[in-house]
């Protein structure tokens, strides 16, 4: 924990900043994070959501594990993969 003055001092002159994604729990986590670092002066840090910081999501397929997607529908997970492998890269069609 910054103490005091200290707190104060980083985030005027250091320009502190923190980036969380739209969930309310990492809201709700960096709020309390920030609070027991900066204390009374947490209105000082700069805070911005985005959107780059959400999780992935699989619809349909978000209480499955790998092997149950799979068998699933092969097809569609093998172009699941083949988007995650290139991270996002342009890819060829995608089968579903």
């Amino acid at each position: 924990m910054v103490g005091g003055g200290n707190a104060l001092l980083l985030a005027t002159y250091c320009n502190i900043q923190t980036r969380y994604s739209p969930y309310l729990r990492t809201q709700q986590t960096m709020e309390g994070v920030l609070k027991a670092a900066f204390g009374d002066q947490v209105h000082l840090v700069q805070k911005r959501e985005s959107f780059l910081l959400r999780e992935q999501e699989f619809g349909d397929w978000n209480s499955m594990t790998e092997s149950e997607m799979q068998t699933e529908n092969p097809r569609r997970f093998i172009a699941l993969k083949q988007v995650s492998c290139s991270f996002f890269r342009k890819s060829s069609v995608i089968p579903f």
